[in-house]
């Protein structure tokens, strides 16, 4: 029998496939011995950062000389001796607080502390700074909905705790009106807030402020940049000094320029 043209060249395309194999499973082994994996440590300074993130909790415990919230869904504050809220014009005495706001409501808070803010499912969270020379302040924008847990901090020798909201419905078929009103002089009082879907946080943090967060988990990557909205020209939000990217096992450092865009793509948090 005379062997036909498949059967005769079996022998070589086994011989190119193991071949093949070889040289792919040697790549990889030189590749992973010059340039290998590796931590990346990044140190950067920026004014502005855009994140997606699915975490239940974003930033730590934090007091704050005022914070002004723009996006106010629901409001509820019980205070711990009766007070005087204003509103429509009247004042009234109550230990109880309770309303619903909108998209267009806004509240600002003095001398409270916050508790944290808790994400109610994935958002996109920016953090900014109000003034880059002024680290006491900055924002938060999130497009997804947020809650925080204040308490009034109690009055200070040159500041009154106390709040002042617009556009709150007080009961469920009132017209939306504007109510101010002052915090119990020795603080404790327990303020509970809701945001809408897009919301706005301003922060001017107390004196030594200290605040911050760690092991985010990421969903997507992060641009150190903004788009100018006269242009559509994407650049860069980097500040001095540069961006320093460390590698650990190579042992290497990297000094970027700021004007550059810069991209991370974290594995699973930062």
């Amino acid at each position: 029998m005379v062997p036909g043209p498949e059967t005769s060249f079996r022998p070589w395309v086994r011989y190119m496939v193991v071949c093949v194999w070889a040289t792919t499973a040697l790549a990889v082994v030189i590749a992973t011995h010059v340039h290998p994996a590796t931590t990346a440590n990044a140190t950067v300074n920026t004014r502005k950062i855009s994140f997606a993130t699915n975490a239940s909790h974003i930033l730590s415990q934090s007091d704050e000389d005022q914070l002004l919230v723009s996006g106010v869904r629901s409001l509820q504050i019980r205070f711990n001796e009766s007070t005087i809220i204003q509103s429509r014009g009247k004042s009234s005495h109550t230990n109880l607080l309770a309303a619903r706001g909108d998209s267009f409501t806004s509240c600002s808070f003095y001398l409270v502390r916050s508790g944290g803010l808790e994400v109610r499912g994935p958002a996109v969270l920016t953090l900014e700074t109000i003034n880059p020379t002024k680290s006491k302040s900055f924002t938060l924008r999130s497009h997804g909905s947020l809650n925080d847990n204040l308490s009034s901090l109690g009055n200070q020798h040159d500041a009154h705790g106390g709040f002042e909201c617009r556009g709150l419905h007080i009961s469920n078929d009132g017209p939306a009106t504007d109510v101010d009103g002052d915090f119990s002089n020795a603080g404790g009082d327990s303020i509970f807030l809701a945001t809408t879907e897009d919301s706005r946080l301003d922060f001017w943090l107390a004196q030594n402020p200290e605040i911050g967060d760690t092991q985010i988990p990421i969903l997507s990557e992060i641009r150190f940049s903004e788009i100018d909205p006269t242009t559509s020209d994407e650049k860069s939000v980097l500040l001095q000094p540069p961006p320093e990217i460390s590698f650990e096992i190579a042992n290497k450092k990297v000094t970027t320029n700021r004007s550059l865009l810069l991209v991370i793509i974290p594995q699973a948090a930062f």
